[in-house]
């Protein structure tokens, strides 16, 4: 999911109105969520294998995301993606 960073410049211009930056970020984070996350649940980041392995050390335990190349889900645990099984 692409979240984009908040802006330190004007909210309002001086009618009161968004700014062009500001309509744009607050287009792209509900944008952003709502095709990743609803009551049918959150959509995980998919990723090729090929990119999964190239992610660097800045890996979270706990971190989820889908392996579009072999249609596995997986969750990082001790720094390293594992595939969740399930039956």
């Amino acid at each position: 999911m692409k979240i984009p960073s908040i802006l330190n410049e004007s909210l309002v211009d001086k009618n009161g109105m968004l700014t062009d930056s500001w309509r744009t970020l607050i287009h792209q984070l509900l944008s952003q969520l709502q095709l990743n996350a609803s009551d049918e649940g959150l959509i995980a980041p998919h990723q090729k294998t090929t990119d999964i392995s190239q992610i660097g050390s800045d890996k979270k335990n706990g971190a989820l995301l889908y392996d579009k190349t072999t249609h596995e889900l997986m969750v990082c645990k001790n720094g390293v993606f594992k595939k969740v099984t399930t039956s």
